[in-house]
């Protein structure tokens, strides 16, 4: 096994970043209710998707959406030579994120501060977004050296 690449991760987390951050702009407008209502109920004064945030929230939420990718691309360089390089191990890298990351929400459901069906509106379409941006992440990863990828190509 080799190490983790972490220029090459950083670098794909960069790209992940950028597709979880265009995800989010296309798909939050479509449901501005549950957007409205969820941001409410957690007490945020960002009810509003529609509306202009201030530059440090803007920051913040990159900031996050930048952590999610190098994780996701972390993870995808962590479990890849046990899977295998290539779509399939990117795939399950950005679904484990997405559960472990949905657990966490999950708290606030059983803390009733949002409904299950909000924590569904807002979290289910996430799972795409997180596989498109670990797919997209892992294709910028490899890792160096001429040893082969994975034990299954050595034989």
């Amino acid at each position: 096994m080799g190490k983790i690449n972490l220029q090459r991760v950083i670098a794909g987390g960069l790209v992940s970043a950028l597709v979880i951050a265009v995800f989010g702009t296309v798909v939050t407008p479509f449901f501005p209710e549950t957007w409205t209502t969820a941001m409410a109920a957690l007490g945020s004064e960002f009810s509003d998707p529609t509306a202009t945030w201030p530059l440090p929230a803007i920051l913040a939420g990159l900031a996050v959406q930048l952590g999610t990718g190098i994780v996701i691309v972390w993870t995808y360089a962590a479990i890849r030579p046990r899977f295998g390089p290539g779509p399939r191990t990117a795939a399950l890298a950005g679904l484990l994120v997405w559960l472990i990351i949905g657990i966490q929400i999950l708290s606030l459901v059983v803390l009733r501060s949002i409904s299950f069906q909000t924590f569904l509106v807002l979290h289910g379409p996430y799972v795409v977004a997180l596989v498109l941006a670990s797919l997209a992440g892992a294709w910028l990863y490899r890792e160096g050296g001429t040893r082969p990828e994975s034990p299954a190509l050595a034989r």
